[in-house]
Formats: C-alpha cells, sequence, structure tokens
C-alpha cells in the first residue's frame, strides 16, 4: 500500500497542529510532518520533502501573508494543497496543471478544455 507523504505548513496554527496530531494516527496510510514557515528557507524544505498533499490553515494571517499557493506549488508542483478553514468548515484544494502552449490558439483551446465545452 502506497503511504502518501504530507507536509502541514505551521507558524503558530493551533489547526494545524491539531490535524498534525490526528492525521498521525493514520499511520498505516500517511506519513505526516509539520514544516515551520518561521525556517529560514522552507521552500527549499518543502521541495526536498516531495510532498503529495500539503495542508495549510487558511486563517494562519502569518502563513498567507508569507507564502501564495502559487509558490507552494511552483515548490512542489505534483502535491496538492488543501486549505483548511475552521469558520465556515471548508475545505479547498488547489492543483498546477501544466500545458505546453505554442501561441494563442493553443491557449485559448487549452481554456476551453477548463470550461467543459467547445466554444466557437
Amino acid at each position: 500500500m502506497h503511504i502518501l507523504n504530507i507536509v502541514i505548513l505551521a507558524h503558530s496554527s493551533l489547526l494545524s497542529s491539531g490535524i498534525a496530531s490526528k492525521l498521525t494516527e493514520y499511520k498505516e496510510l500517511l506519513a505526516v510532518q509539520t514544516l515551520d514557515i518561521r525556517g529560514a528557507d522552507y521552500l527549499s524544505a518543502l521541495k526536498n520533502e516531495l510532498p503529495e498533499i500539503i495542508i495549510v490553515d487558511a486563517g494562519d494571517s502569518n502563513l498567507s501573508q508569507e507564502t501564495t499557493i502559487v509558490q507552494l506549488l511552483e515548490a512542489a508542483p505534483n502535491a496538492k494543497v488543501i486549505s483548511l478553514n475552521l469558520s465556515n468548515d471548508l475545505v479547498k484544494v488547489f492543483s498546477r496543471i501544466e500545458r505546453k502552449v505554442d501561441g494563442a490558439n493553443d491557449l485559448v483551446g487549452l481554456i476551453k478544455t477548463f470550461s467543459g465545452g467547445d466554444r466557437a
């Protein structure tokens, strides 16, 4: 069975600590570690960990001021970023898709695939 490599980014978030504690109960499925964003170069550390899942607390203002979703996905391009928000029980999942485009026609074709339609 494949064990998912999960990194929880934290600063001083109680939510992140609680999630880390709860997820470690699933050792047969998840390899969980917490990465403190106060580290000198946590984005480089994130690259080295090769996480499949990155969990962030949407309410952690220190994290949201320091790091964007784009930066996280640049550091770990194959990861899914899960943003937790306790105030409305909402989970948002972000991922990165790369496609080669050669000009405007290719870009428009790509955009059409996201709309689910083939509009002229």
